[in-house]
């Protein structure tokens, strides 16, 4: 697996890679894997789409929350009402985002 996820980061698979990833995919299939099985709850998941990411990162931290018995802070930092700010640090990583959301458990 290990070998397939790099080859896959620098777009070098073999055709092996390529036939295991495709058993990695999730569905609804009896024969692929489930999002919500226990054995790969917390661990990374690939998507085509940032947006995929970011609603299994939201359903996935709510219910770390929820198992763990936190709860979720949202921080939210529109670059449009702190950018000056910002922008008087100088920070080149500022000028490429157009917001920023963060989620944090607190107890």
């Amino acid at each position: 697996m290990r070998t397939a996820l790099e080859n896959m980061r620098y777009a070098a698979c073999t055709p092996e890679d390529i036939k295991f990833l495709k058993t990695r995919i999730a569905g609804r299939r009896p024969d692929q894997p489930k999002l919500s099985d226990k054995e790969i709850r917390n661990v990374s998941i690939i998507t085509a789409l940032n947006v995929q990411k970011d609603r299994i990162n939201e359903l996935g931290s709510t219910r770390f929350a929820a198992e763990t018995g936190q709860t979720l802070t949202h921080f939210i930092l529109l670059i449009g009402l702190a950018f000056p700010l910002m922008r008087q640090r100088s920070d080149p990583e500022v000028e490429n985002q157009s917001h920023l959301v963060n989620k944090c458990p607190t107890k």
